[in-house]
């Protein structure tokens, strides 16, 4: 088993942590999580209750000094330099999109990455336009506004 410390930014409702629990092998030894939407927070506390005391507020208000001393105190002497990171991939940000294969290959990285996470997961909007077709719509009742 493989044991990992998170500091997650921007963590929204925690759906980072949601995918780390799924994987067979890995235990959140710790989980930070740093996010200023009450609701956000709200979600992520009501099924991460553990995890509430580690929540570490703005990313602007951080401090790095301490939270790697905390880290190092409950955990030994880590070294964040050799932290397993890396950057994805033009071809990976595709694929979490479900879209083909260099799909957006005809303009620059910086672009590629900007189009593909502005756009929409083509599998999810596709399930949704198959009630099109299956006719399992809901009647939208008109309104006046």
């Amino acid at each position: 088993m493989k044991e990992i410390v998170v500091i997650s930014l921007f963590d929204g409702l925690s759906g980072a942590r949601v995918a780390l629990d799924r994987v067979n092998g890995l235990k959140v030894l710790r989980y930070y999580s740093s996010e200023i939407d009450k609701y956000a927070i709200k979600i992520a506390n009501k099924n991460y209750p553990q995890d509430d005391k580690y929540r570490i507020g703005s990313v602007t208000e951080i401090d790095t000094t301490e939270l790697i001393n905390e880290i190092k105190q409950d955990f030994g002497d880590v070294d964040i330099t050799k932290s397993l990171y890396r950057k994805l991939t033009p071809l990976e940000c595709e694929r979490l999109q479900t879209l083909p294969d260099n799909y957006t290959n005809c303009v620059s990285n910086a672009r590629r990455f900007h189009a593909t996470g502005n756009g929409f997961t083509v599998d999810v909007i596709s399930h949704i336009c198959e009630s099109i077709v299956t006719d399992k719509t809901i009647p939208i009742q008109k309104t006046l506004f």
